[in-house]
């Protein structure tokens, strides 16, 4: 199988990230949270394939972590992800941002029955998704607003692990034996390596023409007839 030398591009939340991988290994990263991705994703890359002394044209693939998020992230993240795939002629891979989070919390914490990754969204409520232990998906993202009943149909009989990086906030609201709370930072590119490494060799790509973000919610926009 030939190895796959992969751009990765995190923008959905307010940590912008780029990643190059190799055969599904990180071989340099680089990211700030300084909520600049409109001036400095573009500059983030470069530097990227700067210091790394790796040209852009020796790109098999182009990444993006295509959501649920911010929705600006995203529109940036998507612009720049099919503006390389356009010009280099090279494939754009989509991941779940959820997914993602996921893999990450597979790899770290494998004993777990179901994944439950989670990323805040605005007016109290958050995205979440559900995989198994081998990153099968087994309830498809979703938006909701946060309830004590939260996943009750599936801690009755697995060990839930609650992965995001806020999730400790709610353990008073979700007091369950089966419930695990697992803190850790915002979706990085650099979990989205393997995850895009299997898409690139499975030829999973996304159509440049018709993609959009998974947005799941619509943007956020305040009118000034209402200020």
């Amino acid at each position: 199988m030939p190895v796959a030398l992969i751009l990765n591009i995190e923008t959905s939340t307010e940590v912008c990230s780029v990643a190059l991988a190799k055969d599904g290994t990180v071989q340099r990263i680089y990211e700030e949270d300084k909520q600049n991705h409109a001036s400095g994703l573009s500059v983030m890359i470069e530097r990227l394939f700067h210091d790394s002394g790796v040209l852009l044209s020796s790109l098999d693939a182009v990444a993006i972590s295509a959501g649920p998020g911010s929705y600006t992230g995203l529109r940036i993240g998507t612009a720049t992800a099919k503006g390389l795939c356009y010009a280099l002629e090279k494939p754009l891979i989509a991941i779940n941002s959820l997914h993602s989070l996921a893999a990450n919390a597979i790899r770290e914490c494998p004993s777990v029955s179901l994944y439950c990754p989670v990323i805040e969204a605005r007016k109290s409520e958050i995205y979440y998704g559900l995989y198994n232990s081998d990153g099968v998906m087994i309830r498809p993202p979703d938006a909701i607003v946060i309830t004590d009943q939260f996943l009750n149909s599936y801690i009755k009989n697995h060990k839930v692990l609650i992965t995001g990086k806020n999730v400790s906030k709610y353990s008073p609201m979700w007091k369950h034996e089966n419930i695990i709370f697992r803190k850790t930072t915002l979706p990085s590119a650099s979990w989205m390596c393997t995850l895009t490494e299997t898409w690139y060799h499975h030829k999973r790509f996304s159509d440049l023409l018709s993609f959009e973000p998974y947005y799941l919610k619509p943007a956020y926009i305040i009118s000034s007839l209402n200020q």
